[in-house]
């Protein structure tokens, strides 16, 4: 049975409601510590170059787009290091604009770039703010694999979003400190985060570090790995501008004394959280956590993030701020797709590999439009279905900010299940490029519980000719698996500027 995706949104603008502030206008979460929470972020060894303040940084294969955001780190060079927004790209090149000349030409040292903007597979605090709606619009991520307290603290100050005041800062780091410094160090590290994001006027996420049996241990520092988490929880409680999102309680096996992930909720390195662990950890602490945390986000915009209106709808044309042709899903047509069955007008949907797609429509309880239903079928890994938009690329020009939005829900999911990937697709001087909202894989078991999220890109700008751009939702499958229904509605791109 397919989970119902028939609430009916709110439009409230771009902007969600922020209770921090009178009016609308993007909500900003900063994270700040080591890489467990952050596991889904996309990253890689960067190169870096600069004209005056104008940076090109290389990445082979990078995720980015124009209007991304990227995490530079590791230069010796300290302009070169910071969070930026991506100016333009090209094959394997970036640009972005730092805030002063940088020293050196060429920058040195051993320089990490990171991807912020996609709601990744173990990246537990995306997923709940996911699961929420968006209530937090932007999220910036400054957490550095392998990086201490100490180290974090360090890099607080140099690591702010371009522009941006964060409201809220999520704090999870410790894991790298039990075998590098002392628990007391930790503590006083902890508390300095703590106080540096009250200074900017955010409130705080803390979190308590995950279990850990893969970095040896000894029994000693296992106990001061708890008693840290003891602290944090204390701490948590002290200030009310402070949540405590408990980490370890979400995936620990309560039954042993090896400080032990419950099975599957740990990845085969005993240090990171599996896919379903960082699942887990979004619905039994993270959510909790963001509601308690700002409860005017659910009196504010009570059924989430909007997808978009009936109007638009009914007024879809070259000037309209909605661009997607047909985004409520009405009307059917036989499938023109490599997929069976119905689809709703100028939707298509396909299969891939050995999987069979069977296409149909389903009415909402609500009364707006349509759902779209991909009942699919996997004989073997790599095979996917998916539902395809028409090419709208005749509305946009160079220069426009888009933002893309869709809801998708699943149900009874099997351990086959891979990744779900909403995306828009497009075609710009002679290259493709695709934006994700979301973009989900890896572990097994993966993501096999019910969801009902939906989905948004950060803005983008384009930046040359487009010749096609449309949006995708595709669902991907590592193995065989039952038939596996999943719906899709509420699909919209914006002109946001």
């Amino acid at each position: 049975m397919v989970q119902p995706i028939d609430t009916i949104r709110q439009n409230t603008g771009i902007g969600s409601f922020n209770p921090f502030y009178i009016g609308f206008r993007p909500n900003v979460a900063l994270v700040v510590g080591d890489s467990i929470l952050g596991g889904g972020w996309s990253s890689g060894t960067a190169t870096a170059t600069s004209s005056g303040t104008t940076v090109t940084g290389t990445w082979v294969g990078h995720p980015l787009f124009p209007g991304s955001i990227v995490t530079i780190s590791g230069a010796n060079e300290n302009e070169y290091n910071g969070i930026f927004v991506v100016t333009s790209i090209a094959s394997n090149n970036f640009t972005y604009t730092a805030l002063s000349t940088p020293s050196a030409a060429t920058a040195t040292g051993t320089l990490t770039a990171v991807c912020n903007h996609r709601v990744t597979n173990r990246n537990f605090f995306a997923i709940a703010n996911a699961a929420l709606g968006w209530p937090i619009d932007r999220i910036y991520c400054a957490a550095i694999s392998g990086t201490t307290s100490s180290q974090a603290v360090a890099s607080f100050n140099t690591l702010q979003p371009p522009g941006q005041v964060p409201d809220v800062v999520v704090i999870q780091t410790g894991t790298n400190d039990i075998l590098n410094i002392t628990l007391a160090q930790s503590k006083i590290n902890i508390q300095s985060l703590v106080d540096s994001s009250f200074k900017l006027g955010a409130r705080v996420i803390l979190c308590t570090i995950p279990p850990n049996t893969g970095f040896g241990w000894s029994a000693a520092q296992i106990q001061n790995a708890l008693n840290l988490n003891d602290w944090i929880r204390r701490l948590a409680t002290s200030d009310t501008r402070i949540t405590l999102c408990d980490t370890f309680t979400a995936l620990a096996d309560p039954n042993v004394t090896t400080n032990a992930y419950l099975t599957n909720y740990g990845k085969s390195d005993n240090i990171h959280p599996s896919d379903y662990g960082s699942q887990k950890t979004a619905t039994k602490s993270m959510i909790p956590a963001l509601k308690n945390l700002i409860p005017g986000i659910l009196l504010a915009n009570p059924f989430g993030r909007y997808v978009h209106t009936r109007a638009e709808d009914a007024n879809v044309n070259a000037n309209s701020l909605q661009l997607v042709t047909n985004p409520m899903m009405n009307g059917t047509q036989v499938n023109p797709g490599t997929g069976t069955g119905n689809t709703p007008t100028s939707w298509t949907g396909n299969k891939g590999g050995t999987a069979t797609n069977l296409c149909s429509v389903a009415t909402r309880s609500d009364g707006y439009g349509q759902n779209a239903v991909m009942t699919i079928t996997s004989g073997a890994a790599n095979d996917n279905g998916e539902m395809l938009g028409t090419n709208i690329s005749s509305k946009v020009t160079t220069g426009d900010t888009l933002q893309m939005e869709v809801q998708v829900a699943g149900s009874s999911l099997p351990a086959t299940f891979d990744y779900l990937e909403a995306s828009i697709d497009f075609t710009q001087g002679g290259a493709s490029y695709f934006v994700r909202a979301i973009h989900r894989s890896g572990d097994t078991p993966g993501w096999v519980d019910d969801f009902d999220y939906v989905f948004r890109t950060l803005p983008f700008t384009l930046t040359g000719t487009v010749t096609n751009l449309q949006p995708r939702i595709k669902i991907n499958f590592n193995g065989t698996a039952t038939t596996v229904p999943f719906t899709v509605a509420r699909c919209a791109i914006r002109k946001i500027n």
